[in-house]
């Protein structure tokens, strides 16, 4: 006679184990295509505020790489200042000629409660409308979105200008993002 216990699994136990190891499955999965897109994320911070006194500006930085016949999204999260009232600091993107699909929208902070919203499709958008900020050396946030499909490949950029004599600046800690979809 044996001595050992003989032990089975009760069937909602079993049923347990078996949801929990379909939910480990589809991680596994969820973290395949979290990987996958990852891979095609590029995420820039701007390690140094880059200023401007009514020189059109391209920070290297946010120089974004886009391949022709591929479609991205793309997204500029920017904190600038203008060392005066009378002064703003206005941002556009330019990118690749011609491109074969392009969308964007441009939002500024125009004061405490206003924001100037500006869309562009087919072609790049013109400046940012804002002439004057709401007060000297303080944050205001900017952020341009939208998808690109090139027709060729090349940068998709950030330009910055100052509207007067007065200096602005894209702060350290901006963010631009590129993911390909």
């Amino acid at each position: 006679m044996c001595d050992c216990l003989e032990y089975s699994i009760p069937p909602a136990a079993a049923s347990a184990v078996a949801a929990n190891t379909a939910a480990i499955s589809a991680l596994s999965g969820d973290l395949a295509s979290a990987q996958a897109l990852l891979a095609k994320t590029l995420t820039v911070r701007l390690a140094a505020d880059i200023s401007t006194n009514l020189l059109t500006t391209q920070p290297a930085a946010f120089n974004l790489p886009v391949v022709a016949g591929k479609t991205y999204k793309f997204r500029y999260d920017l904190v600038t200042q203008a060392s005066a009232t009378t002064t703003a600091c206005q941002v556009t993107v330019t990118g690749p000629a011609s491109p074969t699909r392009f969308a964007c929208v441009l939002r500024e902070c125009l004061g405490e409660f206003s924001e100037s919203v500006r869309y562009s499709k087919g072609n790049y958008p013109g400046y940012t409308a804002q002439t004057t900020t709401p007060a000297a050396n303080a944050d205001t946030f900017c952020c341009i979105e939208g998808v690109i499909t090139p027709s060729v490949s090349g940068n998709l950029s950030l330009l910055f200008y100052s509207t007067s004599a007065g200096t602005v600046a894209i702060k350290a800690g901006s963010i631009a993002t590129l993911v390909e979809v």
